[in-house]
Order: C-alpha cells, then structure tokens, then sequence
C-alpha cells in the first residue's frame, strides 16, 4: 500500500498565517504570557512551514544552530519522546542533518 503524502496548500498555509498574525495583533498586550505565546504559535509556525524541518528539530534547535549571516540553519539534533521522557537525540537518519 502507498502512504499517501500529506501537505497543507498555499492558500492553507496563508489562511493559518492570517490568523496568527491577527491572533498576535488582537492579544492583551497587558498579559504577556498570552502576547508571549501568540508570538510562539506564530514564529513556529513559520518556521516549519517554510523550512520543511521536523516539530522535534524546531524544539530542539538552539542559538548556535542559527547563522544569521549566512542564512543558515543546522539541523543536528532533535526533541524526542523517549521511556525516561523527553530527551534531545541526533535526528534519525544521516540524511536528516
């Protein structure tokens, strides 16, 4: 049996963007924890959504993973559940780096 991928469309991906934004715009800016993770749900999203990278990279990436320069991001390790709890891990695969 083929797996059938999964992928959201353009105009998808610009639907949840457009509410984001309006979520961060709209939040109480006299509760920062709200305001704070409004911002969260935003950055997070445009990160995997526009660099193809895993949930577990994302939460795993740190400042020394991000060039701004050069415009690099490595990807070299990943947020992972494991039977002690969560553990951050190298990505499964070579290919994955």
């Amino acid at each position: 049996m083929k797996k059938e991928i999964k992928f959201y469309t353009s105009e998808e991906v610009q639907q949840v963007l457009s509410y984001l934004e309006t979520k961060v715009k709209q939040v109480n800016k006299k509760n920062l924890l709200y305001k704070y993770f409004a911002e969260w749900d935003l950055t997070m999203y445009r990160l995997l959504a526009f660099s193809g990278i895993r949930g577990g990279e994302a939460l795993a990436l740190t400042w020394k993973d991000m060039d701004f320069k050069k415009g690099l991001l490595t990807i070299n390790k990943t947020l992972s559940l494991t039977k002690n709890g969560y553990s951050v891990l190298p990505p499964k695969t070579k290919s994955s780096y």
